[in-house]
């Protein structure tokens, strides 16, 4: 799995529980402006909790690490060479293949999106404008 496919993914697992937590406490509070201000919480820690790595700090933590390499000693050493098909595709040809449908649902969606704002623009420009 690539890295740009696991983010998008941790990304939205993110949202879908932050949106769960926002639909379990705030859904029906009348603080409109501390609902507002929690989604968009949410949403800037959903995208940057992905890019932290707690795996510099866990290697930093002497007992961590020590149990750790205690766990890596006891585990057997299994090495494989098989190549994971699914249905007569490579797991990396199916990622890229997602990746790449997700990424032109991306193009297309944006290119609807600024068409219509485009033609709500030069809709507000050509109307006849009152006081």
């Amino acid at each position: 799995m690539t890295s740009e496919l696991a983010y998008l993914l941790k990304v939205n697992v993110a949202i879908a529980l932050f949106y769960a937590f926002y639909r379990l406490f705030f859904y029906k509070d009348t603080f409109f402006q501390l609902r507002r201000l929690s989604l968009l919480a949410f949403f800037l820690i959903s995208f940057l909790y992905p890019l932290l790595n707690i795996q510099e700090w866990i290697k930093e933590q002497e007992p961590m690490s020590e149990i750790a390499t205690i766990y890596a000693t006891m585990l057997p050493e299994v090495s494989t060479t098989a190549k994971v098909e699914f249905f007569f595709f490579s797991v990396e040809f199916l990622s890229q293949l997602f990746f790449y449908i997700y990424l032109s649902g991306i193009v297309i969606f944006s290119a609807h999106f600024f068409i219509q704002l485009s033609r709500i623009t030069i809709l507000a420009f050509r109307s006849k404008k009152r006081k």
